[in-house]
C-alpha cells in the first residue's frame, strides 16, 4: 500500500487527467536538514504549471498574517500569566533560548512556541522551505494557489483556547530539555523521511485539538488536491505531518482514486 511507504515526495496521477502532479511534505523551517530533497523537488516543479502551498503566501500577507499570530485586544503574555510567573518564564527563555520574552509577548502562546522551536534550529537559509518553494515558483512563472484558504486557517487558529495555548507554553518552560530533544528528533525524522512517525508525534502533541488541526484539515486538503490535480500539472507542498495516518492526505487521496508513487525514500 502506497500510504505505508516512507517518502516526502510523491508522484500523483489523477484518474481524469493524463498529467502527472507531485505532492511534497515540507517542514516550515530554515534549517538545511529540511532542504535535503530540494534538488529533486525543483526538478519536479519544473514539470508543473502550478504551485500550491498550504495557503497562498501573498494572500496571507494581504490579509493580516501578522495580526493572526498575535493576542487579541492588545493583550500581552504578562497579562495572562501574571507578573511572578512571567518573570520566571522570562529567565528561562533568556537562558535556554537566548530570546527576550518581552520582545515576543504580544504573540499568541502557540506562536511563541514556534519562535522558540525555530531558535533551536539552524538558520542556514534566508527563508523557510515553504517560502523558498514559493519564490522559486514565482521565478518559474507558475500559477500560485493555496491548498487551504488563509481565512480558513485563521478561523481554525481562533478555535484554540488561549488557556490551552498558555498551558502548552507552561509545559514547555517546565520541560525545556525534553522540548529541545523533541525538536531535534523531529528534524532527524524529517531527514529520514519517517512520515508515519512524524504523524504520530504531531497527533500526540495536539491532544484534544487533533481532530480540528489534523483530521478536518486533512479532509479539506485532500478535496483541494483532488481538484487541483484534475486540471493542472500541480506541485503541492503541505506540512509533512499531514501525509500519513488513516485520515492522512495520502490515504484520503488513494480512497478518491488517485495513484500515488513514492519518489524519494
Amino acid at each position: 500500500m502506497a500510504s505505508k511507504k516512507k517518502s516526502l515526495l510523491w508522484e500523483v496521477n489523477h484518474p481524469e487527467s493524463i498529467r502527472s502532479s507531485y505532492l511534497f511534505g515540507t517542514m516550515h523551517v530554515k534549517d538545511n536538514k529540511a532542504f535535503s530533497k530540494v534538488d529533486l523537488v525543483l526538478e519536479c516543479m519544473k514539470k508543473c504549471n502550478l504551485l500550491a502551498c498550504e495557503y497562498n503566501l501573498e494572500e496571507a500577507r494581504g490579509k493580516g498574517l501578522g495580526e493572526a499570530l498575535m493576542l487579541p485586544d492588545q493583550q500581552k503574555l504578562i497579562d495572562l500569566a501574571g507578573e511572578r510567573k512571567y518573570a520566571r518564564w522570562k529567565k528561562i527563555c533568556n537562558k535556554a533560548f537566548s530570546v527576550d520574552l518581552d520582545q515576543v509577548q504580544r504573540l499568541l502562546p502557540m506562536t511563541i512556541i514556534s519562535v522558540l522551536s525555530e531558535r533551536l534550529m539552524q538558520k542556514d537559509n534566508a527563508v523557510s522551505l515553504d517560502q523558498f518553494l514559493w519564490e522559486r515558483g514565482i521565478e518559474m512563472g507558475l500559477n500560485l494557489e493555496g491548498v487551504e484558504r488563509f481565512e480558513d486557517q485563521k478561523t481554525i487558529m481562533g478555535k484554540i483556547e488561549i488557556n490551552d495555548q498558555l498551558k502548552m507554553l507552561k509545559d514547555l518552560f517546565q520541560n525545556v530539555n525534553s522540548f529541545k530533544k523533541q525538536i531535534n528528533k523531529l528534524l532527524m525524522l524529517y531527514q529520514q523521511e519517517e512520515i508515519h512517525e512524524l504523524f504520530k508525534r504531531s497527533k500526540k502533541s495536539l491532544g484534544k485539538y487533533k481532530h480540528l488541526l489534523l483530521h478536518q484539515r486533512n479532509e479539506k486538503m485532500a478535496d483541494s488536491i483532488y481538484a487541483l490535480t484534475e486540471g493542472h500539472n500541480a506541485f503541492i507542498a503541505i506540512g509533512a505531518a499531514h501525509l500519513s495516518g488513516k485520515v492522512g492526505v495520502l490515504h484520503l487521496l488513494k480512497k478518491k482514486g488517485l495513484i500515488l508513487k513514492p519518489l524519494s525514500s
